[in-house]
């Protein structure tokens, strides 16, 4: 057992200094709701943080003397019992539940919306529960340009990666790293580019905070200084290794699946343009009798169904192979933006979080023998990285199961003083496929038509007018 792993849970409040040995400890963290803990302690426990305890307080969980997670006591996070008392910590953003704030914007940038609301954080009356608002953009500081050309099957080929060699997984390490950093780059915003509209009316900073992640297709999340992150956290991961080897989290159970997700493509419909001859490149699209056009962006896992598209991208052949899918097509509005650079990232991101969001099961891990070179247990959050490998778990359980790479969707820690530490890791396969994008004017449908073709044959427009502007890499 590693000795700071038996120092035991406790619970820290920044600004009163309490402290407390919890008799239980339940949190969770996934990329849909908030996260939350709910603390079992003495009753003596409960009514020294009544008396004391500021609200609203920062309040850390730390195990093992190491910080587990960052959230917040408030008004209504304490109950009193005869013997005991529970506590209800919270997310960090639920703090911003608060304000009144009526405001149009017809069209801004990401980056002036993210001001506007940055600002009026910083004004609001929330202690230190978030000490900052920061914007994540496409940068990562994780890159090994070694390895920039390295694809998903070599990282996790049998042939190279030996559990028992760390020399092995160093390799894999930056292999794998390079490729997911292609793979989820396109997640990341271009701030002073991408625009959206946007009315508020009678809008808590909560509400605004909302509106502004749907109109974007981001996300946001509390990190481990307590800084408010707006963007994606898949981004800018952290990566571990879970199986047997002799430097990795020790997994108990392995419930995983490979099944892909059947989102296959996404359609957004933007902003109306002023009719005409619209050319890009040799591809022009006929505007007669209609005296708007209307941007259409598309992101896919696949090229158009027209073998011609082939000749588009000669140098992308090796790529072409997998033209026909089933799937699913979600259909979005943004009419608030003319900007095809807009539009095209946004279906990009709608695309990655619907196929991230097709959850792949989990692993339990065995916290207490999982301390390893790169991390602790406690380190995990939602949008790191976890390399799989079965290993040697019983052939029974793990039949037909092979190394793979996953994005964390959920964290989970049960804390017990009689029981011990367990912890689940909810997991998704990252998207295996590149992801392809373009874009097109297209000349208004009438309200009671349907002029334009199925969405396979207009995306494959798209692709022919935007030249097959390609991956999200580009």
């Amino acid at each position: 057992m590693n000795c700071s792993m038996a120092q035991g849970t406790e619970l820290r409040f920044l600004s009163s200094g309490i402290r407390i040995l919890p008799n239980q400890v339940e949190y969770e963290s996934d990329k849909v709701n908030y996260d939350y803990a709910r603390v079992d302690i003495t009753r003596q426990a409960g009514d020294h943080i009544k008396e004391y305890a500021e609200t609203p307080e920062p309040v850390e969980i730390r195990t093992g003397d190491r910080k587990l997670a960052d959230v917040y006591f408030g008004t209504d996070s304490l109950t009193l019992d005869n013997e005991t008392a529970q506590l209800e910590l919270l997310d960090g953003r639920k703090v911003l539940e608060r304000g009144v704030i009526d405001k149009r914007f017809h069209t801004v940038t990401l980056g002036n919306i993210f001001e506007f609301f940055k600002n009026k954080v910083e004004d609001a009356d929330i202690g230190e529960v978030i000490t900052d608002v920061q914007l994540v953009n496409a940068d990562r500081s994780k890159v090994t340009e070694s390895y920039q050309g390295t694809t998903y099957a070599d990282s996790m080929s049998e042939n190279e990666i030996d559990p028992d060699d760390a020399s092995g997984f160093t390799k894999a390490y930056l292999q794998v790293d390079a490729w997911t950093q292609r793979s989820l780059n396109g997640l990341g915003p271009i701030p002073d580019r991408e625009e959206g509209g946007f009315d508020f009316n009678q809008a808590s900073l909560a509400q605004v905070l909302q509106l502004i992640e749907k109109e974007f297709e981001l996300q946001s999340y509390i990190d481990g200084d307590r800084v408010l992150k707006v963007g994606n956290p898949e981004v800018d991961p952290e990566m571990y290794f879970a199986g047997y080897g002799s430097d990795m989290f020790k997994v108990s159970e392995y419930n995983l699946t490979t099944d892909p997700s059947d989102v296959k493509m996404i359609s957004v419909k933007g902003g109306f343009i002023q009719a005409t001859p619209y050319t890009e490149s040799s591809y022009q699209v006929d505007a007669s009798g209609s005296d708007k056009m209307q941007w259409w962006a598309f992101a896919s896992t696949e090229w158009p169904d027209d073998p011609s598209e082939k000749q588009l991208l000669n140098s992308r052949k090796d790529n072409t192979s997998n033209y026909r899918t089933e799937g699913r097509v979600i259909s979005l509005d943004h009419k608030s933006s003319k900007n095809k650079m807009t539009l095209k990232k946004l279906a990009v991101r709608k695309l990655m979080n619907e196929l991230i969001q097709k959850v792949s099961g989990n692993i339990e891990i065995q916290p207490m023998k999982s301390s390893i070179n790169n991390g602790y247990p406690q380190d995990v959050k939602v949008g790191d990285i976890i390399g799989v490998f079965p290993g040697d778990l019983d052939s029974n359980c793990v039949n037909n199961l092979s190394s793979d790479v996953f994005t964390v969707t959920g964290v989970s820690h049960n804390i017990d003083g009689q029981y011990g530490w367990n912890m689940t890791i909810d997991l998704s396969r990252i998207p295996r496929q590149d992801i392809y994008t373009a874009a097109i004017p297209w000349p208004k449908i009438p309200e009671t038509g349907s002029d334009y073709e199925d969405y396979e044959k207009f995306y494959r427009k798209a692709m022919e007018y935007d030249q097959g502007s390609g991956m999200i890499d580009n």
